[in-house]
């Protein structure tokens, strides 16, 4: 017997179960085809933005990440939560069925193409059932059923007793020293919601054999937490083979779709692959919804989303001496370069778990603009220096980003009542480039002492970082718009000289600083849309005041303990001279001095909105304002509580 269907999802774990409801509830018929996983008795890390089920879903307080014993990095509110993996699975399957999905316990033995359909054969028992499809999707993982993915590590958990643990815990191990091809592996402690047991997981890109890596595992979190030695397992330990090539072309071209770790989206410093599951389950829904072209479209999707933070761990994998060096002498480092580098290494999630989101609006007018952007970006890094990828990697949608600078000179263009052209999208990569690029020369403080022997990783990769994206900027403005360089050059010195300015204890500098680095593209969109002088220089302002509005807010956000936009703390802040506020604050003063910087933004806020009022066409200026808004919220909130 034929049963016709839509889709068939292949793989009812965490990632096929998602996609399927997610493609129920684009009016797309699917059978959900496997078993809940039997063997998920242990708990598991969910990252920010996880759909609630309500199974008893434990927030996380905090997440220590180490590198040895005196070499590690806590975030407090990180924003995810934890729970049992086999409660996690079966409440997804649950959410599918209700959605409309129909679930085959069973397996696909068989899977053929047959008159611009697939045929296959799924086994449940001693029955058989053949199922004709349009497209399928493939949420098995590594080395299981018809066209696996290929196998290149293995992860394996187990329970334990005995260990208080103080919250989630990943400690990402040393390479080995006389092995130069020494394969990233990673253990990570998650604890029980009632504290009474935790489990270890460990996750490598290696296929040395499960019991030899859990073993070695043991002991190095012995040999860096004295407290993991007294450790009583409960039940059995769990194996699991991993993917860990991340190929979009591969995943999208097919036969089939594949998501989740099948797609190889494992993180391998942390083994996190559940926010992988998330975004490629519903990137996969979104591709099959616009009907045939399915595999381009998801192709396409896939490298926009995961290119700069997969490309990284790539990067990573093959130069892991490097990359871990890199990770854990910087490990105390709060310069806004080095956190925004261990979030999209380190966390669940990478970006888009710490800082609040940046509402900009615009729609469709934007959005491709600044897509194109990211690509132009992600052409000149990732060949190079794939780590730095993870920082310019743009999520999908500017309401899901944080300030960039494309974004600012796509708005101003359209305040001038044209249009961002995709010709000027390596324009604003140059900038957001140097923008980035200054920000890596703003870390400070060796990590080792003078005269101590080694490298001191954390100025080397500053100074490397940063000389290496200033000069990629530079290339793209001679490359692609000449006329600009002269400009560009200028704008580079200024921020130069406002940065020895602001070491040298001038107090106005850090706002000169951001003034000029927001100045520019409203500067820059203004002369792409031919503007009168008036206007120009009425946007010249308002991108000055954007920069000065974003200081301030800043400040606001880290004198109240929140996540900043720029990923790091008020100490960080000021130890970069990134901050308005004194080189010393006694916490007594906090009320007062977050009062004036919050009035300070709330000014340069309403001066911009003022010039941005005289321009008389609100709808054209709309999405400016909305930038000016989003960047000044956290001080007009405040303003608006006094």
């Amino acid at each position: 017997m034929t049963s016709l269907t839509g889709v068939a999802v292949i793989g009812a774990g965490v990632a096929g179960a998602i996609c399927a409801h997610e493609i129920t509830r684009m009016g797309v018929p699917v059978t959900l085809i496997g078993p809940p996983a039997a063997d998920r008795d242990f708990d598991v890390l969910l990252p920010a933005g996880f759909p609630v089920l309500g199974i008893g879903e434990t927030d996380v307080g905090s997440y220590t990440v180490s590198f040895g014993p005196d070499r590690f990095v806590r975030w407090t509110r990180p924003g995810f939560s934890f729970c049992r993996g086999d409660d996690l699975e079966q409440a997804l399957i649950c959410r599918a069925v209700d959605s409309g999905a129909r679930h085959v316990r069973g397996t696909v033995e068989e899977i053929e193409p047959d008159d611009g359909r697939w045929h296959l054969t799924v086994s449940a028992g001693e029955e058989s059932e053949l199922l004709a499809v349009d497209d399928f999707v493939l949420a098995t993982g590594a080395g299981a059923g018809p066209y696996s993915a290929e196998v290149t590590g293995v992860a394996c958990a187990q329970v334990f007793a005995g260990l208080e643990a103080e919250g989630p815990m990943l400690h990402v191990a040393a390479p080995d020293n006389t092995n130069a091809r020494s394969a990233p592996w990673s253990i990570r402690v998650v604890p029980s919601a009632n504290g009474a047991t935790a489990t270890i997981s460990v996750t490598s890109l290696s296929l040395e054999p499960a019991a030899d890596l859990f073993e070695r595992a043991l002991k190095e979190l012995e040999a860096v937490h004295a407290r993991y030695g007294r450790l009583e397992p409960v039940g059995a330990r769990r194996v699991y083979a991993i993917n860990g090539t991340f190929d979009p072309q591969a995943s999208g071209e097919g036969p089939g779709l594949r998501i989740g770790s099948a797609a190889g989206l494992i993180n391998p410093f942390s083994g996190d692959g559940i926010s992988h599951a998330l975004s490629s389950a519903r990137l996969a829904a979104e591709a099959i919804s616009g009907g045939p072209g399915a595999g381009t479209r998801y192709a396409r999707s896939l490298s926009r989303t995961f290119v700069g933070q997969m490309g990284t761990a790539e990067h990573a994998a093959r130069r892991y001496h490097l990359a871990w060096r890199m990770l854990s002498h910087t490990a105390s480092q709060d310069n806004p370069f080095f956190a925004k580098g261990r979030r999209a290494a380190l966390l669940p999630g990478g970006f888009g778990d710490l800082a609040p989101p940046l509402s900009l609006g615009g729609g469709n007018r934007v959005d491709p603009f600044v897509a194109a952007c990211s690509e132009v970006l992600m052409t000149c890094v990732r060949p190079h220096w794939p780590f730095l990828a993870s920082l310019v990697a743009a999520q999908e949608g500017t309401n899901r980003q944080e300030f960039r600078p494309s974004a600012l000179l796509a708005a101003a263009v359209i305040a001038c009542g044209a249009r961002p052209e995709a010709s000027w999208a390596p324009i604003a990569a140059a900038m957001e480039l140097a923008a980035l690029g200054m920000l890596a020369l703003t870390a400070t403080g060796p990590t080792i002492s003078p005269g101590t022997p080694g490298v001191d990783w954390s100025s080397a990769t500053a100074i490397l970082a940063g000389d290496f994206l200033l000069a990629k900027g530079a290339q793209l403005i001679a490359r692609h718009a000449t006329e600009l360089s002269a400009p560009f050059s200028g704008w580079m010195e200024e921020l130069v000289e406002q940065r020895v300015r602001a070491v040298t204890g001038h107090d106005d500098a850090p706002a000169q600083f951001f003034g000029a680095l927001f100045e520019f593209p409203a500067r820059i969109g203004a002369g792409l849309a031919d503007a009168d002088d008036r206007m120009s220089e009425r946007l010249r302002t308002v991108g000055h005041e954007c920069g000065r509005a974003f200081l301030y807010s800043e400040d606001v956000l880290a004198l109240d303990g929140a996540p900043t936009r720029m990923d790091t703390t008020l100490e960080g802040l000021r130890a970069a001279r990134l901050s308005s506020l004194p080189a010393h604050i006694e916490a007594s003063e906090h009320e007062v001095l977050r009062g004036s910087r919050a009035r300070s933004a709330a000014a340069a806020y309403e001066r911009a909105m003022a010039l941005l009022r005289e321009n008389g066409d609100r709808r054209a200026t709309a999405l400016l304002a909305g930038i000016l808004h989003s960047i000044a919220e956290p001080a007009l909130a405040g303003r608006e509580q006094q």
